[in-house]
């Protein structure tokens, strides 16, 4: 699976623009994560933001009984909603996210992307 593979599957990218869409293109990096890899852990800084083309992301929270529960899975398609909201308001990572699949993702800088969403209705869609 190549870059615009995964774009591909982003429904903002389909709506986008075609000067938008080069954008998009230009400011992504594909990264290919193997099955046990942690991409954030609880505290962790968002300092981009991530969508998933292929394979899944399992979050995950320790409890006060020292036990690990499953928060949600982010499937293709699909980015994080906890790392949207950590990117968008700069704050740390509250939880795990674990590849729990080989995964294969394509990410944006998290200040790039809330530049993309400061825009004007229209301006960038």
């Amino acid at each position: 699976m190549e870059k615009l593979d995964i774009l591909q599957k982003l429904s903002f990218y389909e709506r986008a623009n075609s000067n938008f869409k080069v954008e998009l293109e230009n400011q992504s990096t594909y990264l290919s994560l193997p099955k046990g890899k942690i991409l954030f852990l609880e505290g962790d800084g968002c300092q981009s933001v991530g969508f998933v083309g292929e394979g899944n992301i399992r979050v995950s929270k320790i409890g006060e009984t020292g036990r690990e529960v499953t928060l949600y899975h982010v499937y293709p398609g699909e980015g994080c909603v906890l790392n949207i909201s950590c990117a968008f308001a700069d704050l740390g990572y509250p939880a795990t996210a674990t590849i729990e699949i080989p995964t294969e993702m394509i990410i944006f800088p998290a200040v790039i992307f809330r530049e993309w969403m400061s825009r004007p209705v229209g301006v960038s869609f």
